[in-house]
């Protein structure tokens, strides 16, 4: 699992964990319902690209095992 951050609106944009620390720290997407709103922290799975819903928790899918 890769650190992440994730819009949680209608884009669901991802930044990494190295954009993030560069200052995208916020939805950036114009048609967003969460445009300007603060990134949420999120794992992300290597193989599937999968985010958690919450941050720390993990996820099940057939490719991943």
């Amino acid at each position: 699992m890769g650190k992440v951050y994730a819009c949680p609106g209608s884009c669901h944009g991802v930044v990494t964990e190295e954009e993030y620390k560069e200052g995208k720290k916020t939805c950036s997407a114009e048609s967003c319902n969460f445009h300007g709103m603060p990134l949420e922290p999120r794992d992300q799975c290597d193989d599937c690209t999968q985010k958690s819903a919450e941050d720390g928790k993990s996820h099940v899918c057939e490719d991943c095992e």
